[in-house]
């Protein structure tokens, strides 16, 4: 079997997940600290921490026919 441990630099709780079209990235939402962290899962290198929300990023979806990512959040917002 093949497992990947994606972790991120500072202990945080994550309450979204989703995979883009290709399989090839993963993004998680925190729900401590607002960001969207984003690991290659071939490498499981953690590739970008994107911010922006003012609270828990609740909602990762990825577009069927790109990699657009949106996510929603208890702030209210859609980015």
């Amino acid at each position: 079997r093949n497992f990947r441990v994606l972790t991120s630099p500072d202990p945080c709780q994550f309450v979204s997940l989703a995979v883009d079209p290709t399989g090839e990235v993963v993004c998680a939402g925190s729900v401590d600290t607002f960001q969207i962290f984003i690991w290659s899962l071939k490498t499981g290198r953690l590739l970008d921490i994107l911010a922006g929300h003012q609270g828990p990023v609740t909602s990762l979806a990825f577009s069927p026919e790109s990699t657009v990512l949106v996510s929603g959040s208890w702030d209210k917002t859609v980015r």
